[in-house]
């Protein structure tokens, strides 16, 4: 479905991720971010060289599961789990049913990715996420990941 959300003169109000932008998110962001298809499989490729056997890998700030579904095709290594964190419920089912059936052994998840430990991870991450974390938070995310690694 192509983006229109801001082609009506509507009151302005503060983003947020709803069914409205749900629904044409991946168009959304292919037409707003330049190389979005081209970081998302760079992505893919990184769990190649940085993916170790038996640990999760945590995509957080998932939308639809876009970084998800490239983990897990690009993944050469086994019994890995794939955990994918959305704070939008609208997000996480979009994102699960884009990955029921194509990928087996993962997770979504509806929380705060503040609020996520990630444990036993060899890969973590936060494509597009930071920059809606507040400032001073963000170190203190950064570190807290740093530590599941």
């Amino acid at each position: 479905m192509r983006d229109q959300i801001f082609t009506k003169e509507n009151d302005l109000v503060n983003f947020t991720f709803d069914k409205s932008v749900v629904n044409v998110f991946d168009d959304m962001v292919r037409r707003s971010v330049p190389g979005y298809q081209s970081m998302i499989e760079m992505i893919g490729l990184m769990v190649k060289t940085y993916g170790q056997n038996n640990t999760n890998y945590y995509d957080l700030g998932a939308s639809t599961g876009a970084v998800s579904l490239a983990l897990s095709i690009n993944n050469p290594h086994q019994h890995n789990r794939i955990i994918a964190v959305d704070n939008s419920i609208e997000m996480v089912k979009k994102c699960r049913n884009n990955l029921d059936g194509k990928i087996s052994n993962f997770d979504v998840i509806c929380s705060d990715i503040k609020d996520i430990s990630c444990e036993n991870s060899s890969i973590v991450v936060l494509n597009l996420t930071l920059q809606f974390i507040p400032v001073k938070q963000r170190q203190a995310l950064i570190n807290k990941i740093y530590q599941g690694l």
